[in-house]
């Protein structure tokens, strides 16, 4: 079972963008987090703007040019370069806490790393290539889920 909570409006007219923003964070929350979770408008960031479904088509292709080498060169060498990532960013960024939290040498991660530069032909010590690689990350949920339920 799923749930989706509404952002707070005063009154009695507040019911009614309440219960919108309920039912957006229910269908979002299904498509990011999946079934069986709690989702809060207000815990929705990016996402509220996001899931329109006229970006569907540039947030697709937005995902595909930074995710997508690093899917396929996972498939084709049976590698978790993906898990490392969001590992990586799971962690703040660091790479002996995503180590210590993967069971590997803070090494791996760095080379694991400098794969994903090499693969994706970026620097992942610029701010803004970094911040492009977590938007995409967090977004293919979101892509893959319009994918199959066009």
């Amino acid at each position: 079972m799923s749930f989706g909570i509404g952002k707070f409006y005063p009154g009695l007219t507040g019911l009614k963008p309440s219960y919108r923003d309920a039912i957006m964070s229910l269908n979002l929350g299904k498509k990011i987090y999946g079934s069986g979770n709690i989702t809060s408008y207000n815990d929705l960031g990016l996402y509220r703007f996001l899931s329109d479904p006229n970006l569907a088509p540039e947030l697709e292709s937005y995902v595909n040019d930074y995710i997508a080498p690093i899917i396929k060169y996972d498939k084709e060498n049976n590698s978790d370069l993906l898990k490392t990532l969001k590992t990586f960013f799971e962690c703040g960024r660091g790479i002996r806490k995503c180590a210590q939290t993967m069971y590997v040498h803070h090494n791996t991660i760095r080379y694991r790393l400098e794969l994903i530069e090499k693969i994706c032909n970026i620097n992942i010590n610029t701010p803004d290539n970094l911040l492009n690689l977590e938007v995409a990350l967090k977004l293919l949920p979101l892509v893959n889920s319009i994918k199959n339920n066009p």
